[in-house]
């Protein structure tokens, strides 16, 4: 009986594992089935799909990962094969086709690609992707076959790697009594620690190398000191704080908004830091230089430098900022451009003027004090040359003449005080027609000898320059030592020449006319 037994109870465990068999085997082909309605699968006649990169990959916050499938077309008819990828995204992953759509002959193989991006927050995890390749017979749209490949993707975080150590400055347990005890007590100690860093710091090691440095003969050190002292401490502070939050086991998307605010700060504190140093060292020493050279040229661009870092630092800092937070820097470099053109054109003359500054500071065909003649026949005195305009006292009427610079290098221009402030100048008088010419001649040198503003060691020259209605003009070239009193010595010549020819007997004739009346009894 016993055997008999044995046998009944084996086939009976033979039917319960052969049925249970049974069961799993129409699960599993239940789920196929659900697979095929939901992804049917291409027959061999149509599409096969080579996986190139393998089934699974690690990917890192804030990079890719390229995967290739090579797809053959193995049947008869012409087809167009879509891919997608199921999901699309998920916690921060991202896929795309690098060409979604492809066309295949018969026996035409070609190369699909996914890329699988993870943004910068993206925490730990394990996903599968679906990669869906849909393919589609030209010659009947209703023929639509579905082949899917599997993709296991392992993201790593770049945040939260130390996250809820209950460590202080991440290194050492936190074995301080209560309330300390805690992850918030370790993160207060610690950032109260790095402030400690920063004074000490500030109030010990930055005034010891201060008192170093005051001994060297240069002051470039003293004023580096001065720009980095407040910059160091609050970036010792900043780091070793953002390095002490994972303390508090905060989320990964919480760490990377801190994370984006501290990358932003350092842009900030950076670009404060190169203009200060830009100022207070290179501007600094290049007013020093231009202080000691003869040329306005520095003295004039030192400013527009100030006034051009005032502008081109703040606008990298807005476009690295803009960077941090994913903004496209071309869209603004392009908008930059085209704002650079519009104002070019509607500053046409600005520009002319500036640039026209420059060729003047330059070439330097004047320097201040110079004296030109103006078109009036006027003389003006150079005050100041800028980048736009050039100012000018007029030394008639006592005025400032503002001419844009453009102007003045589109002109002829005549520096009388160059090569040297000598000037000659020419002065008429009229002599009666009964006047000892000889006489008159060494009269008129006389007069100049004992100009004030004469040049004693220069011959004048006189000419007899015309038989007038009334007179005789003479004309006699005066050489002055400096050009600025051509209508003084003029003047001064005049009133000695006029009182030697009163001593002299010498007549200086009004205008008169001769009138003959001939009358008939004349004639007879």
């Amino acid at each position: 009986m016993e055997p008999m037994k044995f046998e009944v109870r084996c086939s009976m465990n033979a039917q319960i594992r052969y049925g249970k068999a049974s069961m799993a085997m129409v699960a599993s082909l239940f789920a196929v089935l659900l697979l095929l309605t939901m992804f049917p699968t291409a027959s061999a006649g149509e599409i096969n799909v080579l996986d190139q990169s393998g089934p699974s990959r690690e990917l890192r916050a804030e990079e890719s990962v390229v995967f290739e499938y090579v797809i053959y077309n193995n049947g008869t008819e012409p087809l167009v094969v879509k891919g997608t990828v199921f999901p699309d995204s998920y916690h921060g992953i991202t896929a795309s086709f690098e060409d979604d759509f492809v066309t295949l002959e018969p026996g035409e193989s070609v190369s699909m690609i996914v890329t699988f991006t993870a943004d910068r927050d993206v925490e730990d995890l394990q996903k599968v992707f679906l990669v869906n390749f849909t393919a589609t017979a030209m010659n009947d749209l209703t023929d639509v076959t579905v082949t899917s490949r599997s993709v296991d993707l392992g993201t790593v975080s770049i945040f939260g790697v130390n996250a809820g150590e209950n460590k202080i400055f991440n290194i050492w347990e936190n074995d301080l009594p209560s309330p300390l005890d805690t992850n918030d007590g370790a993160f207060l100690v610690t950032l109260l620690g790095w402030i400690l860093i920063g004074l000490l710091f500030y109030f010990v090691v930055d005034p010891a190398v201060h008192m170093m440095t005051k001994k060297t003969k240069t002051d470039l050190d003293d004023i580096v000191l001065g720009i980095l002292r407040m910059p160091v401490f609050s970036l010792i502070v900043l780091i070793g704080a953002v390095g002490s939050i994972e303390i508090l086991d905060i989320s990964q998307k919480m760490l990377a908004n801190i994370e984006t605010i501290y990358a932003i700060s350092l842009v900030l504190i950076g670009s404060w830091l190169a203009y200060k140093i830009y100022v207070e060292v290179v501007l600094h020493y290049a007013k020093k230089f231009a202080n000691k050279t003869d040329t306005e040229l520095d003295d004039v661009l030192i400013p527009v430098l100030e006034k051009i870092g005032m502008i081109l630092f703040p606008f990298i800092a807005v476009m690295l900022v803009c960077g941090i937070l994913g903004y496209d820097l071309t869209v603004f470099l392009a908008g930059a451009g085209f704002l650079g053109i519009v104002v070019g054109l509607a500053a046409q003359t600005t520009l002319a003027n500036f640039f026209a500054g420059i060729q003047l500071l330059i070439d330097r065909p004047f320097k201040v004090g110079d004296l030109l003649l103006m078109d009036s026949g006027d003389y003006g005195e150079i005050k100041h040359i800028g980048l736009r305009a050039t100012e000018m006292l007029d030394t008639t009427s006592n005025q400032l003449v503002i001419i844009p610079n453009a102007t003045i290098a589109n002109n002829k221009i005549i520096n009388v005080v160059m090569p040297d402030k000598e000037l000659t100048i020419a002065v008429s008088v009229g002599v009666a027609y009964n006047s000892d010419l000889e006489l008159v001649k060494r009269l008129m040198v006389d007069s100049y000898l004992e100009m004030s503003n004469s040049k004693k060691d220069k011959v004048p020259s006189i000419r007899l320059s015309e038989f007038a209605d009334s007179s005789i003009n003479m004309k006699i070239f005066i050489g002055i030592d400096n050009a600025v009193n051509k209508w003084k010595a003029a003047s001064e010549f005049r009133e000695i020449l006029y009182k030697k020819f009163k001593e002299n007997g010498i007549e200086i004739p009004y205008p008169q006319s001769v009138v003959y009346v001939k009358t008939e009894q004349a004639k007879q």
